[in-house]
């Protein structure tokens, strides 16, 4: 269980904090302080702890969001994309084959200019045999995303808060990567920003939408 590192986030961040946690948490910490209304989780080594840390700042009542346990990580990609295109800010992560599950819609989220945002965990894909080794070939078939690659736990963090600044400014799904067990697991240092700074970078933005009461699309 993820609730000891997931503390600090428990509450309102009001100051500046030095601390150290693996890149996973830093970036459930990260997209909690951005806010989101829609989560949508489908665990795979080696991103799961960042779903679960955020299932567990839903579960204090930190985030109002919604969080969404899906049964594939093509139905997280598909229900991210719709959820975004009707106004949700929307997060969602996944790795390897999830990856590749994903492919089918990866795409759409394009089409659609939906700001959606996505942590990839880098592990390589299965070819033949199950992998565990970090790897970065997924990059060559990223879809038309915008595409941010951070070094360290301090970087996966800010790349949490700087996927959806880039996200809402051009309108096209973002995703940030880290790699997978090296950054996603390693305990790092890491500052953190007052919850009121990120929201002013991340302010929420009138954009156009589908009207879910009368849904279409052309």
């Amino acid at each position: 269980m993820s609730i000891e590192p997931m503390k600090l986030f428990f509450k309102e961040i009001k100051e500046p904090i030095e601390t150290a946690m693996t890149g996973n948490y830093a970036v459930a910490g990260g997209v909690t302080q951005t806010d989101p209304d829609v989560i949508c989780a489908f665990p795979i080594t080696p991103q799961t702890q960042s779903v679960e840390g955020l299932s567990d700042v839903v579960h204090q009542g930190r985030l109002k969001a919604a969080f969404v346990n899906v049964e594939s990580e093509l139905a997280a990609m598909s229900y991210s994309t719709a959820a975004c295109a009707a106004g949700a800010r929307t997060f969602t992560a996944t790795a390897s084959q999830g990856y590749l599950l994903m492919s089918e819609a990866l795409p759409m989220a394009v089409g659609w200019r939906v700001p959606l945002t996505m942590l990839i965990s880098a592990r390589a894909f299965n070819a033949p045999n199950l992998s565990i080794w970090n790897s970065w070939e997924f990059v060559l078939t990223d879809y038309g995303w915008n595409c941010i690659v951070s070094e360290n736990v301090q970087e996966t963090y800010d790349a949490a808060i700087l996927s959806v600044m880039i996200a809402d400014a051009s309108l096209f799904p973002t995703m940030f990567v880290h790699d997978g067990f090296i950054i996603s697991h390693s305990v790092q240092k890491l500052s953190l920003l007052p919850d009121e700074s990120v929201l002013s970078l991340t302010a929420k933005k009138k954009r156009d939408t589908i009207n879910t009461e009368n849904p279409g699309v052309w």
